[in-house]
């Protein structure tokens, strides 16, 4: 229980440094640059969801069939995957010499190791994990700070920065956690092609999942920069969803500490628990920003981000319904169920997709902001309802057996 608290406190600790970071990448860019930062960063967080080919999540799955044996062989693809996305990079820069894409499928590389090894790190030991994530980001802030004092604005800069904090994040894990490539788990099997084809296809289900869920959270500011809305709004906007997303920081933080409990008996009754702490802290986080956002915005970000408050409000609506997407899912992606979370995300994407396309050209970044409140809210609702058929109803029953 003390190692729990531990980590927690750490998590939080770590969302924090993050907010810090948030508050110095918009004073260090203008709102332009913000707009076009955020949009690189939101391609890089898709196109990092099909490099990672879901082994993040399927590792869940494969521990808990398989043993400690399989984590040497999904290191292995996930570090050839990033070699891939580094060598596209230079290819890129060098036939087309395009920057921007340059930067998109370089930073993707070193995103995809620090999404699995974080992943895999979760589940091996999570407090090693959050304190040095916590560390990372100290640095980072760091750097992003002197960069503010020099006036340096500098959107290439920045992603330098970025990929340089997502190193200090998966080498150390690597270092620590003793995690190699290793093929051990396909010299068991009497069939290696059949082995690593059945992990790839399980993979593609799992990463089509975090691809729907990715274009869930991220869907909104592509849209809006491929309908030609002004790279100034994108760049309030995109602070808009960082503050919002501050409201999820528990649900977050629970999910991580879950993890390592969903491959365990008594799952269930622990997401119940974890559930309860968010709600409660949504409600509380709410009613604070309610009162004091508009104030705190125009303090830590400028007055030229003032007009994000309204758009706060209405992303806070589906980040509430949200949460319970984040503490449920590795339940049921654990269980071994993709294709419940896969219809589900399929349903809330689609819904998201038709939305912004009716919305964004009327109402700009507000039309953005209903859109994916709306789709939050039913994701949520949809993970709740399958929460509740599969596993509260059973917990119900042997609880009534009992008795």
């Amino acid at each position: 229980m003390k190692e729990k608290r531990l980590a927690f406190t750490i998590r939080i600790m770590y969302f924090c440094i993050h907010f810090l970071t948030t508050i110095f990448i918009n004073r260090v860019l203008t709102t332009s640059l913000k707009g076009e930062y955020a949009y690189v960063i939101n391609i890089v967080t898709v196109l990092g969801g099909i490099g990672s080919m879901g082994l993040d999540l399927l590792y869940l799955e494969y521990r808990k069939k398989y043993g400690d044996n399989v984590l040497g062989t999904f290191f292995g693809i996930t570090t050839i995957s990033s070699i891939l996305l580094f060598l596209l990079s230079f290819l890129c820069m060098i036939l087309f010499d395009n920057k921007e894409w340059f930067f998109i499928l370089c930073i993707t590389g070193f995103y995809i190791l620090f999404q699995n090894v974080s992943m895999f790190s979760c589940v091996i030991n999570v407090k090693a994990r959050n304190i040095v994530s916590l560390i990372s980001e100290i640095i980072y802030v760091i750097n992003l700070l002197i960069l503010y004092l020099i006036k340096l604005q500098s959107v290439e800069i920045i992603f330098v920065a970025y990929m340089i904090n997502l190193t200090f994040i998966f080498a150390p894990l690597i270092y620590y956690n003793k995690i190699k490539i290793t093929w051990d788990f396909l010299k068991a099997r009497s069939n290696k092609f059949t082995t690593i084809a059945n992990i790839l296809y399980s993979g593609f289900k799992v990463m089509l999942i975090t691809l729907l869920i990715t274009f869930n959270y991220n869907l909104d500011i592509i849209m809006l920069k491929n309908l030609n809305v002004d790279l100034n709004l994108i760049g309030v906007y995109s602070v808009a969803v960082t503050l919002s997303n501050i409201i999820l920081i528990i649900p977050d933080t629970l999910k991580e500490l879950l993890l390592s409990e969903v491959v365990k008996k008594g799952a269930a009754k622990k997401t119940i628990l974890y559930l309860k702490i968010a709600i409660l802290f949504l409600v509380v986080i709410f009613i604070f920003f309610l009162l004091l956002g508009k104030w705190i915005i125009i303090f830590l970000y400028g007055d030229d981000y003032k007009s994000a408050y309204v758009i706060i409000l209405i992303l806070f609506i589906g980040d509430f319904f949200m949460c319970f997407y984040k503490i449920i899912h590795p339940l049921v992606l654990a269980d071994g169920r993709k294709k419940n979370v896969l219809i589900y995300l399929i349903f809330a994407v689609t819904s998201n997709f038709a939305i912004n396309m009716i919305l964004i050209p009327k109402f700009n970044i507000v039309g953005a902001a209903w859109a994916s409140a709306i789709s939050y809210t039913v994701t949520g609702l949809l993970f709740v309802t399958d929460f509740f058929m599969h596993y509260y109803r059973k917990l119900k029953e042997e609880v009534t057996t009992r008795k």
